[in-house]
């Protein structure tokens, strides 16, 4: 997944910039490499995450995986479950996020 390879960029690039990952309606595929790699990540990236509770693609509750692995590692994490199925949900709030992360990366 996208995640996966942020976070192997993350993890093996400590010293370029990287800020945030928008993580939509999706699922760890390896929580073990997932945490550790998170673990060893010396400034922790902040996290958006949006997951539909009507999702026939990845059922809901694996959502909840990634919140626990984030957020047991440090991350800020803006979790935000919406109503829909396997969509990205609300834009407003991915926007916000976005901005916000630029902004900070600019002080």
């Amino acid at each position: 997944t996208s995640t996966d390879i942020a976070l192997h960029h993350a993890f093996h690039n400590q010293e370029s910039r990287f800020d945030g990952i928008i993580h939509l309606s999706g699922a760890p595929i390896d929580i073990e490499v997932w945490a550790s790699r998170l673990q060893k990540i010396s400034k922790k990236p902040r996290i958006y995450i949006s997951h539909g509770r009507q999702d026939m693609v990845l059922p809901f509750f694996v959502s909840d995986w990634s919140n626990q692995i984030f957020t047991k590692a440090g991350c800020q994490v803006a979790y935000h479950p919406h109503p829909e199925g396997h969509t990205v949900g609300p834009i407003d709030p991915i926007a916000q996020f976005i901005l916000a992360a630029l902004n900070d990366t600019n002080k």
